[in-house]
């Protein structure tokens, strides 16, 4: 299978699981494209990610750039495609179904049940980010402090990762 196809057939199904954004999926992306086809380099992955994280936005940029730097341009187009692709056609076709049903015991539930869920995800990709530049407690500590900041709303999420980078400036 060519590097282009692998990538979309990486990121295919990975859209589907996108519970809560990109974030929540850097631990098996990252088990994918470094672990199960060597792709890229664990620091490849994390410069990639804080690179596309540094540009205006959305997250899913972080796609594409590792798409872009794994088979150039093709890479690119495979990644993002991989990733929005599925996801779009579910959302569409499941979006309206969920909004026609929303009052349903069940469909609550099942939004309910997404939060715990979510939460476990982010933290894993918090923990995964923090544990390629710190080791064991001092990453976990970066993580749940600035989770419990940014839930909280006592400061700003781009004031939390000014935080960090000084934080990072000053052990690193």
């Amino acid at each position: 299978m060519s590097t282009v196809l692998l990538l979309f057939a990486i990121f295919a199904p990975l859209s589907l699981l996108a519970v809560g954004g990109l974030i929540p999926l850097l631990p098996e992306i990252q088990r994918q494209l470094v672990v199960e086809h060597g792709l890229m380099s664990a620091r490849e992955f994390a410069e990639a990610f804080a690179l596309a994280q540094a540009a205006p936005g959305p997250n899913i940029l972080s796609v594409g750039l590792m798409g872009w730097r794994i088979a150039g341009p093709f890479g690119l187009l495979a990644a993002l495609g991989g990733m929005l692709l599925p996801a779009a056609v579910l959302a569409w076709l499941v979006g309206g179904w969920l909004s026609r049903n929303a009052a349903r015991p069940l469909v609550k539930a099942f939004r309910q049940g997404l939060v715990p869920l979510a939460l476990g995800l982010f933290l894993a990709g918090g923990g995964l980010l923090a544990a390629s530049v710190a080791e064991g407690a001092l990453a976990w500590g970066m993580v749940v402090a600035s989770s419990i900041v940014i839930w909280r709303g006592w400061l700003h999420p781009l004031a939390v990762l000014d935080l960090g980078a000084a934080a990072g400036a000053l052990l690193f």
